[in-house]
C-alpha cells in the first residue's frame, strides 16, 4: 500500500515511513488543502467584487465617448454583431432615443455597456466598462471598429 497523498516527489511504501514522516504528510496535505480553499475562495470574491447593472455602467464615467453617422439602430446592430463574435451574453436595450447594448458576465453582472442616442443624422456613444484593468481589448475594439 502506498500513501497517495504525499506531496513530496517520490511516493515510498507505507511500511517504510516513519510515524514523523506520516505527520508530515499529514501537515502537508491540510495545508494543500487550505490553500486550495483559499484560492478557491479569493477567486468567488474577485468575480463577485464590481458587479455591476447595465443601467450602473451607463451612469458611470465612460471610457470612451464620440459621435458616429450611423443610426442608433445600426451602431447597436454593428456592436451586438462585433461582440457576439466572442460570446453569447450580449443584451439590446431599446430606450427612448437608442439603444444600450451591454456585455453580460455569466456571474457577475454586466462587463461593458454601450448607451448610443439619437444625435442629429447620427448617433452619440459613450462606452463604459466594470472593470476596464481587466477587461479583453476586443471588447473596446469592437465599439470603435464600429464608428
Amino acid at each position: 500500500m502506498r500513501l497517495s497523498h504525499c506531496l513530496t516527489d517520490r511516493i515510498m511504501p507505507l511500511q517504510f515511513l516513519s510515524p514523523t514522516h506520516v505527520m508530515s504528510a499529514r501537515f502537508e496535505l491540510r495545508i494543500s488543502m487550505a490553500l486550495r480553499c483559499a484560492i478557491f475562495y479569493a477567486g468567488i470574491s474577485l468575480s463577485l467584487v464590481g458587479c455591476a447593472t447595465p443601467g450602473e455602467l451607463a451612469n458611470k464615467a465612460p471610457q470612451i465617448v464620440f459621435e458616429s453617422v450611423r443610426s442608433p439602430k445600426d451602431f447597436s446592430a454593428c456592436v451586438s454583431r462585433e461582440w457576439s463574435k466572442e460570446t453569447a451574453y450580449i443584451s439590446t436595450l431599446v430606450m427612448e432615443d437608442g439603444y444600450m447594448v451591454s456585455l453580460l458576465h455569466s456571474h457577475a453582472g454586466a462587463d461593458a455597456s454601450v448607451t448610443i442616442a439619437r444625435r442629429g443624422e447620427g448617433s452619440y456613444i459613450r462606452y463604459a466598462e466594470r472593470m476596464p484593468s481587466f477587461s479583453p481589448d476586443w471588447m473596446k475594439q469592437a465599439v470603435v471598429k464600429c464608428k
